[in-house]
């Protein structure tokens, strides 16, 4: 048998026959390349116990489930395809379909703020990333407006009976995946990842939760370090990789080398 979305779609052929089986088909419109990814199952169901009479059921399911769990309207597009993009309602579930099935099978989300001027590009997408990647990761949005300001997200993919469904939250503030700490007295640090553009500063005492700007480029935080005091001096660069765990960077340096302290302190 084929599987179609229309008249103009048509699956590779699926042999049927035979007793319980569970597999997985892509069907693309050729007219605009929308492809949708199906799951699809063949069980034997006995309907008559005397005669031993079966009916085969073949159900189809979509394979990508997405799980609005926010109060936000989310955007979501596939990657290079930022002007195409799937609405789904706060606290709504819908299948994905792929815009461009000959595209790069990643996606990006965003917020859709209804309460900004411009609901739609209020907010930058997010880092691209893969529905097949079972695990959660967090992302966040940059504001177009205020570069300080973001907007964090949980995402959380599991597969279940071929079906990966892919659950979006906001991320728990208390609970973040990534979370830079400034202990040190009377430094400023300035940082990003290493590939990107979007610095941030954290002041003395300061806490902020942190995201990938690009989840596939090396996880390198680029840290500059900087003395607070009547005239800022740039202490230092460290290159902090996050993926090695429990390894720590340190950095040493002496006040009285770089300037008088008596000027430098407030």
């Amino acid at each position: 048998c084929y599987f179609s979305l229309d008249k103009d779609s048509n699956s590779e052929e699926i042999g049927i026959e035979g007793g319980s089986m569970t597999g997985q088909v892509s069907v693309m419109k050729m007219s605009t390349k929308e492809q949708a990814e199906l799951v699809y199952t063949s069980t034997l169901s006995l309907i008559d116990i005397h005669r031993s009479l079966y009916t085969k059921v073949i159900t189809i399911l979509p394979k990508f489930v997405i799980i609005n769990n926010t109060d936000e309207k989310l955007l979501l597009t596939q990657e290079k395809l930022n002007d195409d993009f799937t609405i789904i309602d706060s606290h709504a579930r819908d299948n994905f379909r792929w815009l461009n099935g000959e595209g790069t099978k990643m996606v990006m989300i965003k917020c859709l703020d209804c309460k900004a001027p411009d609901p739609i590009n209020e907010w930058a997408w997010s880092s691209p990333f893969n529905l097949e990647e079972i695990g959660a990761q967090n992302l966040r949005n940059v504001s177009r407006n205020n570069p300080d300001m973001f907007m964090y997200w949980k995402v959380d993919r599991r597969i279940q009976n071929e079906m990966i469904y892919i659950t979006v939250d906001k991320e728990d503030e208390k609970h973040p995946l990534y979370l830079i700490e400034n202990k040190a007295k009377h430094i400023i640090l300035k940082y990003k990842q290493k590939s990107e553009k979007n610095s941030e500063y954290l002041d003395t005492s300061e806490s902020k939760r942190f995201a990938w700007d690009n989840l596939y480029e090396k996880h390198v935080l680029q840290c500059e370090a900087w003395f607070k005091g009547k005239k800022n001096v740039k202490l230092c660069n460290i290159n902090i990789n996050l993926d090695e765990l429990e390894k720590n960077e340190e950095f040493r340096y002496n006040l009285e080398e770089i300037i008088d302290s008596d000027e430098l302190l407030e």
